[in-house]
């Protein structure tokens, strides 16, 4: 069954997250070859999906100490992980591409607005806020402030 496999899968990460520092690699030490041979094509989709992802969150989470792992795993199920990661990955980036074209394009519109009043002169005019002091309002008490 599908689920309780990865119902095994959640509770060995669960275990790796509370021991100490001293005993996760013996952890690694199961959990990698574990994960990695659940990385076929013959496995159940959701199966894989969640084994690549928890590997590949392991691979952050561990650094040094996964790779080290690595090192101590037999060649094919080294092999075995990469074609997986090269694949999750190419599958992504495939998924993002698709999600990319079938967005509408944002393209900006050539279509302008013909203006009746010119503010090309602008920033030219001597516009002082000082002359219209007297409209200041004193919000709270709604009177004009006194200067």
């Amino acid at each position: 069954d599908p689920n309780m496999l990865i119902e095994a899968m959640r509770v060995m990460l669960v275990l790796y997250s509370f021991v100490t520092e001293e005993q996760r690699m013996v952890m690694l030490s199961l959990i990698l070859p574990s994960f990695i041979t659940l990385l076929q094509p013959t496995i159940p989709q959701a199966t894989y999906q969640f084994a690549i992802q928890a590997l590949l969150g392991l691979a952050q989470s561990a650094g040094p100490m996964f790779r080290e792992g690595l090192q101590t795993l037999p060649g094919e199920l080294r092999q075995l992980l990469e074609v997986a990661i090269r694949a999750s990955t190419s599958d992504a980036q495939q998924r993002q591409q698709q999600e990319t074209s079938k967005q509408p394009s944002m393209a900006p519109s050539k279509h302008t607005i013909q203006l009746k009043t010119d503010f090309g002169n602008f920033k030219q005019r001597n516009f002082h806020w000082e002359s219209f002091s007297s409209l200041y309002v004193d919000v709270a008490r709604c009177t004009p402030l006194s200067q």
